[in-house]
């Protein structure tokens, strides 16, 4: 959900020879979501969402090409979707994005305020992660952050809570800070080359994004993640330019949002 680390539709390749070190756990937290409306800058346009993402088929679709999926029947072909840079797939930030917005404007704006009140994040913790700018077999886990209770300071001080719901096992005292109980979302095989960092998680995804305070879910299949790593310090401190990339299937996101449609009547502008 954001423009990639090295401007390339593709991440980069595992250094398959680098060795694992035994650096300490590190957790980042996103801070801000580019959603396919604004620019890294923050300037609105309708082509942004051109710039985020990979490339999951291989295929650099155009409204001139005949090598992409037909339209279902009484579909509109004008509407068949057109790539961004490089065959960067993303059709979240070509069509959906701008659906939410026509219901209720700001769409990434009341998305990001939340996060800078602390209402959600999402967590990524890496296991031994060291400074070195080429890794392999790195293993890790994510986590949905729960409301902080306060405006995170973003500084590495931030305790967040997760939600019980994506995890194994919710402890009996609630919700717990990562790493007090094992994560549904987990990855084994992840890298860093040239300091970006790489990883699949297995199975699906799930992010919950907070929108007029109702919650917003979306699960991703095929996951590809990486963010290009700070290396100030004995370990990677901060994270830039992460890249989200994954599958939505169709009947599971409006089930998803047949589940959650009474928040977002309550929470939508009469």
């Amino acid at each position: 959900m954001s423009d990639a680390p090295d401007g390339s539709a593709y991440p980069p390749a595992d250094p398959s020879t680098a060795a694992i070190k035994q650096g300490p756990q590190v957790v980042f937290a996103i801070r801000r979501l580019f959603l396919g409306d604004t620019n890294p800058d923050g300037t609105e346009s309708s082509d942004a969402w051109k710039q985020y993402g990979y490339d999951i088929d291989g295929i650099a679709s155009s409204r001139c090409t005949t090598n992409h999926c037909r339209p279902q029947p009484g579909g509109n072909e004008a509407s068949i979707e057109t790539d961004g840079r490089g065959g960067t797939d993303n059709s979240f930030g070509e069509n959906l994005v701008p659906f939410w917005i026509s219901l209720a404007g700001n769409f990434s704006q009341d998305v990001n305020d939340a996060m800078a009140r602390g209402a959600h994040t999402l967590l990524f913790a890496i296991d031994r992660l060291d400074a070195g700018s080429d890794l392999s077999g790195l293993t890790g886990s994510l986590y949905e952050g729960a409301p902080l209770g306060t405006a995170p300071a973003w500084d590495g001080s931030d305790t967040w809570p997760v939600f019980c719901e994506y995890l194994d096992k919710c402890l009996a005292s609630g919700t717990p800070t990562p790493p007090a109980n094992a994560s549904k979302m987990i990855f084994t095989g992840g890298y860093v080359r040239d300091n970006v960092l790489v990883i699949h998680p297995q199975g699906y995804v799930d992010i919950g994004l907070n929108w007029l305070h109702a919650w917003f879910p979306l699960r991703l299949h095929h996951v590809v993640i990486s963010m290009r790593l700070g290396t100030e310090g004995q370990a990677p401190r901060t994270a830039t330019q992460g890249v989200i990339s994954g599958v939505m299937d169709t009947q599971e996101y409006v089930t998803l949002i047949d589940d959650h449609i009474e928040d977002f009547c309550r929470a939508m502008p009469s």
